[in-house]
């Protein structure tokens, strides 16, 4: 949405030889353009009122804004992920990604390979929400036959996870916001989104 209007003038002397017009334009704004809009018509030289947008933000305007909240903890927080997306969501996306694995050779399908975490919440036939990573066939079957161990042990896979999930919210909430970069997205835009669903809270300081 533009926070201003463009007003056409266009003032007309007419002969009995020719017409001259004068086309003149100006910004005025938004609030006042009604106003404008009647005044002008009164002495009879208003003819036409045109939103457009003559303020355009520059490109990445909020770059230092996003940096900052892809440094903080906000994408880390079960409450944000929450509030993007379902846990169904989310696996189907792992399944979309290339594996996680560095190592190849990668053979077979991806699957979301979850990370199960007592503190998780993890138990027998219980996998946690959100604790899943992007897996080839291949290393899915090596972490199910011969444990994390195989693959770079317990602290790569919840580096993995961490990692995973909040490559998966970044998504998500440049998505919700509907821009094409987090650093296009105005501050008040993201606090508006993240007041409205009870997270405000866990934004960033820049962010409040």
């Amino acid at each position: 949405m533009t926070d201003n209007a463009i007003v056409v003038i266009v003032d007309s002397v007419r002969t009995r030889a020719s017409t001259n017009e004068a086309l003149v334009t100006f910004a005025v704004p938004l609030e006042q353009a009604n106003l404008v809009s009647t005044f002008m018509g009164r002495i009879g030289q208003q003819v036409g009122l045109a939103f457009a947008d003559v303020t355009q933000q520059k490109k990445h305007a909020y770059g230092v804004e996003a940096q900052k909240l892809k440094l903080s903890g906000f994408l880390r927080c079960p409450a944000v992920w929450e509030q993007l997306g379902s846990d169904e969501q989310f696996l189907a996306w792992c399944r979309a990604q290339p594996c996680i694995v560095p190592e190849g050779p990668h053979e077979g399908d991806i699957v979301a390979a979850h990370v199960r975490r007592v503190a998780d919440g993890a138990g027998t036939g219980i996998k946690p929400e959100f604790s899943a990573v992007p897996m080839c066939d291949r290393h899915h079957q090596q972490q199910h036959q011969h444990g994390e161990s195989v693959l770079g042990g317990k602290e790569k896979f919840d580096a993995w996870r961490i990692e995973t999930v909040e490559r998966w919210a970044w998504e998500m909430l440049r998505a919700w916001m509907g821009y094409e970069s987090m650093a296009d997205v105005p501050p008040p835009t993201l606090r508006a989104w993240a007041r409205d669903r009870g997270v405000d809270h866990l934004l960033p300081a820049i962010y409040r």
